[in-house]
């Protein structure tokens, strides 16, 4: 064996050691920004009487589904909505299924975004469990969508959603811990550590002690 294939051949291995994982995980989980306009409160949505009616017809439908394992019909008072712009799709409305049997001790509730059609309204994101939601600027003609729930014990995960052949679809996840101070804003990128993780996999997010200080959040609930 000569000088030359003794050096080079180690140093091959060396230099393809990234590219051998990469090739054993191709599909990273990839980071994305927290958006700056995540809203935890539920205005209403301003829609008219036509409109409101719509809307309710298609969450009612919704509720359906959701109240399977309830003991009571879930009511629409207990409803919550923001109105979203969702760019070529129109003025959405992101609903906040609350004060139901289907929300848990966290605060979490199921989340679900509505866009208009001829006729009514269509659900075109289930954000799962959680308590707040964010537009994602982009230059696709109808913008992304981050939902957020509360994980406790100082954490929260978010849901980044692309829409993508006529519905929302979960594109990645990241959870956020709070550093230190509990009274700090989740969506305060310098007050959190952020860790990515694959979609659909448990949580690799080491466990952290509760904040000395919880955190106020506030709900405004409005019924159609």
């Amino acid at each position: 064996m000569n000088y030359h294939s003794t050096v080079v051949r180690p140093l091959s291995c060396v230099l393809l050691v990234p590219l051998c994982l990469m090739a054993q995980n191709p599909q990273s989980p990839k980071s994305f920004p927290i958006p700056e306009d995540m809203q935890e409160d539920w205005p209403g949505a301003g829609l008219g009487e036509a409109e409101t009616k719509l809307l309710q017809k298609a969450v009612q439908a919704d509720l359906v589904e959701v109240e399977v394992d309830c003991e009571t019909k879930l009511s629409l008072d207990r409803v919550e909505m923001a109105g979203v712009s969702l760019g070529k799709l129109g003025k959405g409305v992101v609903v906040r299924m609350a004060g139901s049997c289907v929300c848990a001790a966290t605060g979490n509730c199921p989340l679900h975004a509505y866009a208009p059609r001829k006729g009514g309204y269509r659900l075109v994101a289930d954000g799962g469990m959680g308590w707040a939601f964010g537009v994602v600027d982009s230059k696709a003609a109808v913008p992304g969508l981050v939902f957020a729930s509360n994980g406790g014990g100082g954490q929260a995960s978010l849901g980044l959603y692309r829409y993508v052949g006529g519905r929302y679809l979960l594109q990645a996840c990241e959870t956020l811990i709070k550093k230190d101070r509990a009274d700090a804003s989740w969506w305060d990128p310098s007050a959190v550590v952020v860790q990515t993780w694959a979609c659909g996999a448990p949580s690799r997010a080491p466990a952290t002690k509760p904040p000395t200080k919880s955190a106020t959040s506030k709900y405004a609930t409005t019924g159609f």
